[in-house]
């Protein structure tokens, strides 16, 4: 029976495991679209001039900020337990909800199409 117990705990801690994966990958293919955007984004801002411009910019410096904070804590639950991860995959979506958010708001006032 405990070793029955055992099989099972391991069985649930691989699941988690891969479930972990499927998450940080998720994520990562979403950065990695948003990235293929930016571009674009971006030379849509430096067309712009004076305030506008200025304005601009600092929305996308606060959306390179989130990227970056993403990452890191993309690379965080990577290197977290399994037991532990889900504590850390709350505040990823989250951040990813708010760069989704910042990212759209900014391709709507450029009038970049989704």
């Amino acid at each position: 029976a405990q070793e029955e117990t055992q099989e099972m705990m391991q069985s649930a801690e691989e699941q988690m495991e891969v479930t972990k994966q499927q998450f940080v990958s998720q994520v990562q293919d979403q950065l990695a679209s948003m990235e293929k955007e930016m571009d674009q984004i971006e030379q849509k801002i430096n067309e712009q001039t004076g305030e506008e411009e200025s304005e601009l910019q600092k929305q996308w410096q606060s959306l390179q900020d989130q990227k970056e904070s993403l990452e890191k804590d993309l690379q965080e639950i990577q290197a977290t337990s399994t037991e532990n991860w889900q504590d850390v995959k709350e505040g990823i979506d989250d951040q990813l909800d708010s760069m989704n958010d910042s990212f759209n708001s900014l391709k709507q006032e450029l009038g970049i199409e989704s």
